[in-house]
C-alpha cells in the first residue's frame, strides 16, 4: 500500500527563485520541487544519522540561520512539493530545534546556500539528484512528450520543411543517428558523431533550456522502445522526456553540419545553419523567469 503524501507549500522571494533558476539551468537540475524535497529528506538523514554527501554537507554548512528583513518583505512565489506526513512532522521538529522559525526560512536558507555554492559542489549535487531520477525506468511507461519554446519550434519546423519532413519526423531522424553513434558506426561524419556524443554525455537534466510554449512528441515503435531503453541506461539519461529534449538539442547545437559522408566531398547539402544557441537560451530564460515548475 502506498504511503499517502500531501502538498507542502513554501513562500520564497521571487528574486531568489530567479537566481535558483539560473543555477538550475547552468548545472542541469530538473525542477525546484525535486531539489527542495531532496534537500529536506537529506536534512532529516543528516540530523538523525549524521550521514550525507560532501555536496549536501556544503549546502547545510552554508545555510544562514537568520533572514534579513528586506528579504522577508520581498515579493514571493509559491513552491510546492509532496511529502509523507510522518517525515514532515520529523522535518518540522528538526528545523525548529536547529533555530529556523518556520519551513519557509529553511527553504530560503537552502536556496541561498545553493546560490552561493562553488560550482563543483553544485555539479555533484545535480548528479546526485538526477541519479535518483534515472532508475527505475519502465519501458511501458516511457513518455516521449516534451516542451520547447516558440523560437526553438520555429527552428525545428524550418529544418523539417527543408527536408520534406514533419517536426516529429525530423526528431525521429535524429533518433536514428543517436542509435548509429551509440553502436559505434564509423561511417558518420566526425562532426555529427561529436555533436551526438556531446548531447548524450550531458550531465543531469536540460529541462531549463526549454520554455513551455509548444509541445513536441516522438513516435516510436516497440522495437525502438527497447533500443531507447538501452540508450537511456547506457548514458544515464534521466528519462524518456529528457532523451526527447536531447534529440532537439542535437539539431540546435549542430552548426553547418552536412548529411553527406566525409568521403563524398562533391555534395553540398547543408541541412543546418548557424544559430546563436546561448542567446536563445538567455532569451527563453528571461521569458520564463516567473514560470515555476
Amino acid at each position: 500500500m502506498k504511503t499517502k503524501k500531501f502538498d507542502v507549500y513554501c513562500r520564497v522571494p521571487i528574486f531568489m527563485v530567479m537566481l535558483l533558476e539560473e543555477r538550475m539551468r547552468e548545472f542541469g537540475f530538473r525542477n525546484k520541487a525535486e531539489i527542495i524535497l531532496y534537500m529536506v529528506e537529506r536534512y532529516i538523514e543528516w540530523k538523525t544519522s549524521r550521514t550525507c554527501s560532501k555536496a549536501v554537507l556544503k549546502i547545510f554548512s552554508d545555510m544562514p540561520r537568520h533572514v534579513d528583513k528586506i528579504v522577508v518583505k520581498a515579493d514571493r512565489a509559491t513552491l510546492i512539493f509532496k511529502m509523507e506526513r510522518e517525515k514532515y512532522e520529523t522535518f518540522t521538529r528538526l528545523i525548529i530545534e536547529d533555530g529556523f522559525d518556520a519551513r519557509n526560512y529553511f527553504i530560503m536558507a537552502v536556496i541561498t546556500a545553493m546560490i552561493i555554492a562553488p560550482p563543483r559542489f553544485l555539479r555533484e549535487l545535480s548528479d546526485e539528484i538526477n541519479e535518483c531520477g534515472i532508475s527505475p525506468v519502465k519501458k511501458d511507461k516511457m513518455d516521449f512528450t516534451t516542451y520547447v519554446s516558440e523560437l526553438q519550434y520555429d527552428f525545428l519546423r524550418q529544418k523539417a520543411t527543408s527536408a520534406n519532413l514533419t517536426v516529429p519526423g525530423l526528431i525521429r531522424l535524429a533518433l536514428g543517428v543517436f542509435f548509429r553513434v551509440s553502436n559505434g558506426e564509423a561511417s558518420l561524419p566526425v562532426s555529427v558523431t561529436d555533436t551526438v556524443l556531446e548531447v548524450l554525455d550531458m550531465k543531469g537534466s536540460t529541462v531549463k533550456r526549454f520554455n513551455r510554449e509548444r509541445t513536441v512528441h516522438l513516435n516510436v515503435t516497440a522495437e525502438e522502445k527497447d533500443k531507447i531503453f538501452d540508450l537511456i541506461l547506457k548514458y544515464r539519461i534521466p528519462g524518456a522526456r529528457e532523451l526527447t529534449r536531447r534529440l532537439v538539442l542535437f539539431f540546435i547545437k549542430s552548426n553547418n553540419l552536412t548529411d553527406e559522408r566525409e568521403d563524398d566531398p562533391g555534395e553540398d547539402d547543408n541541412v543546418f545553419k548557424d544559430i546563436n544557441f546561448d542567446h536563445m537560451v538567455r532569451r527563453d530564460y528571461a521569458r520564463s523567469i516567473y514560470s515555476l515548475n
